[in-house]
């Protein structure tokens, strides 16, 4: 019986090993099936990706909106494929900056399994710019955040050639609780209205003096 366990255990981790060496040997073809476009590429039905971009500019969704860099497409191509190459385990598999369009390959750091990060850069007007990435899995259901964070700390490192937000328009200051209220401004004195000069009453007629009866004396 110990020596039946003893031979199932050597087989798992023989399977294991062979399993582990395949996938750290695995090939990246056919290349189109992982230099897609990040902006139109379908999201992959379990929950081991992550993808930034422009909102109102790509068709496929988006985890987070990009952001706006103050410069040229070329240059911001540039400076994320030094950064990227830069990066553990990481190599490009297609694309040129050049192109706009890049595919890397990151591996995990313990089992190393294959990640694919495709960028677009995306050129806008006055000579800024904005990108696509979008960050998956090849093997596995979840994956820890890990392509999450991968996104966010490549985007971070591209944080300085961000453009600066649009600074809102100033308010005015409100007043002191102390101070007085406003006084409504002062009104012009209205003029008297005249009234009509009161008019004498009219003195009673007089009446006429009676002349006495006839035959009387006075």
């Amino acid at each position: 019986m110990r020596l039946f366990i003893i031979l199932v255990l050597v087989g798992l981790a023989f399977l294991a090993g062979i399993t582990v060496f395949m996938i750290r040997t695995v090939k990246h073809t056919p290349i189109e099936k992982w230099h897609v476009d990040p902006m139109t590429a379908e999201s992959p039905t379990t929950p081991n990706y992550y993808r930034v971009g422009p909102r109102d500019l790509q068709p496929a969704p988006v985890d987070e909106t990009a952001p706006v860099y103050a410069v040229g497409a070329q240059e911001l191509a540039r400076a994320l494929d030094e950064f990227a190459l830069r990066q553990r385990d990481t190599r490009r598999i297609a694309g040129e900056p050049s192109d706009l369009w890049m595919t890397y390959v990151q591996r995990t750091e313990v089992l190393k399994f294959p990640d694919y990060i495709s960028v677009r850069i995306i050129p806008l007007e006055d000579g800024r710019s904005t990108l696509s990435i979008f960050s998956r899995a090849r093997f596995g259901y979840g994956d820890m955040g890990v392509n999450r964070k991968r996104v966010e700390d490549w985007l971070a490192a591209l944080r300085p050639l961000e453009a600066p937000a649009a600074e809102p328009a100033a308010e005015p200051a409100p007043a002191p609780a102390d101070a007085a209220p406003a006084e409504p401004p002062d009104e012009p004195a209205s003029e008297p209205v005249s009234q009509p000069a009161a008019t004498p009453p009219a003195e009673p007629a007089s009446e006429p003096a009676r002349e006495p009866a006839p035959g009387t004396s006075e």
